[in-house]
């Protein structure tokens, strides 16, 4: 393809008087008492053609490669700069070089860019790609290291496929029933989703069950696709009237528009003073009961899961209760008051519980603390309860441990502060290794009990 020359115009047309002009400038848009603003208003196809492209290639070519300096002199340059940079720093920009062509271009802070223009990026990707080799030919093709594609063509896709569906259609696989959970064989080729059952009694009763939990259609059958309350027939929802999701029972169930369901939920919000619904917390407890209901086959429609949600949501709300704990922190400290004493104040045994961050499962914690005031000291029993708030967070024993140190050293600034913790992780009791009688042991250290007497003593005060 030839590529044709560019053909600039030489001039531009005055679209009030129809005189032709290199420039269009605002002395002559001063005898139409008009400005340069008020012109493009009135005509907006002239943006950007107020000079002909003859005298635009001209003012680019003088100044194309070309600095500042040389352009405008040193006096004027160093004002255009100073400008430049004061609007740069208003607008958080910077200038980058572009890693293809070198070009200087202006950017946001944040931006990763790297190059000026769209046929760069292009440019910077192809050089980017590299060596692979086909799964099925093993010759060598160019790709994108973030690209997935492991076949040179289509037709090697194609005969890789052909050739995995013959060697599948003696390969045979063990499976376990979704319902009974007895382990069967299969061919390979034949597993989909309706082929996990050893029997057709199993596929039968799974199917029922699946069918028992379908509250939408059962609320549809019995009450029609209609809004309960203005007989809308769009956007319908299926509404627990207890808040309750796992409570399936016919005359719980209310079909209702979405703007009526929201507007449901306002009512009962002025009533009762409160949400009434399921927290995020509830939601995801459903969704786990309906997962080892997929799994395993749990029958969640027993009476003993009605209310499993709202009892979990609560349990974690005073589990949890010591996640973003600072202000809390803070007052348990300031009720401090001074004192004279200068001995070791300890609190030895203080049990509390905790929850595995890796496993959510309980950790059981003794904790043996100890400091030296420094003319200030706080009860024993605030000191187990920063004990205690420090604990209700899902976090690693080490972090708790030097996070009770931490703490005490910001609040009281006592001379020294020393904390041995003493856990039982119920991922390795209940789980996994299996090991009931092992207690992982951590300790921090701060201040003066570097000293080993100062340690010692301490040692000596709780048994060790």
């Amino acid at each position: 393809m030839i590529k044709k020359e560019v053909e600039y115009v030489d001039y531009v047309v005055c679209q009030i008087c129809n005189k032709k002009f290199n420039r269009i400038s605002n002395t002559h848009l001063k005898k139409h008492n008009l400005t340069t603003k008020e012109y493009l208003d009135k005509f907006p196809f002239q943006m950007g053609r107020m000079t002909s492209g003859v005298l635009g290639k001209k003012y680019g070519d003088a100044s194309r490669n070309k600095t500042y300096e040389d352009i405008y002199g040193l006096s004027k340059a160093k004002i255009i700069k100073e400008k430049k940079s004061k609007v740069m720093t208003k607008y958080k920009l910077i200038e980058k070089s572009c890693f293809i062509c070198g070009k200087k271009y202006i950017v946001k802070e944040n931006s990763d860019s790297k190059y000026c223009s769209r046929k760069c990026q292009f440019e910077g990707l192809r050089k980017e790609k590299v060596k692979k080799t086909c799964l099925n030919c093993n010759e060598e093709f160019f790709d994108f290291p973030s690209s997935e594609k492991k076949f040179c063509s289509r037709k090697c896709f194609d005969e890789r496929t052909m050739k995995m569906s013959e060697i599948n259609k003696n390969v045979i696989m063990s499976v376990c029933c979704l319902m009974c959970g007895k382990s069967f064989d299969k061919k390979l080729n034949k597993i989909n989703n309706r082929n996990f059952f050893c029997s057709k009694e199993c596929k039968t009763r799974y199917g029922k069950i699946k069918r028992k939990f379908d509250y939408r259609k059962k609320a549809y059958a019995q009450y029609g696709k209609i809004c309960d309350r203005c007989n809308s027939v769009e956007k319908l929802i299926v509404h627990h009237k207890d808040g309750n999701r796992l409570n399936n029972d016919i005359f719980n169930l209310q079909v209702l528009c979405r703007k009526c369901h929201m507007v449901l939920h306002k009512e009962l919000f002025k009533t009762q003073k409160r949400f009434v619904g399921q927290s995020d917390i509830e939601q995801g407890m459903v969704s786990i009961l309906i997962g080892l209901r997929k799994a395993f086959g749990l029958d969640i429609t027993n009476e003993n899961f009605r209310l499993t949600p709202k009892r979990f949501a609560r349990a974690f709300y005073e589990i949890f209760e010591g996640i973003n704990n600072k202000k809390e922190l803070h007052d348990i400290a300031e009720t401090s008051f001074p004192s004279s004493y200068n001995g070791m104040i300890i609190g030895k045994d203080i049990r509390v519980f905790s929850m595995c961050p890796h496993h959510f499962l309980p950790v059981e914690y003794i904790v043996n603390v100890g400091y030296i005031p420094n003319k200030k000291t706080i009860g024993i029993s605030k000191l187990t309860r920063v004990v205690e708030l420090l604990s209700k967070q899902p976090e690693l024993q080490e972090m708790f441990t030097v996070e009770i140190a931490n703490v005490l050293m910001r609040e009281l600034k006592p001379k020294g502060v020393i904390v041995q913790v003493k856990g039982r992780h119920f991922c390795m009791v209940m789980r996994g290794v299996k090991q009931i009688d092992s207690w992982t042991l951590t300790s921090s250290i701060k201040g003066v009990f570097d000293k080993q007497k100062v340690r010692e003593e301490f040692m000596m005060f709780i048994g060790k």
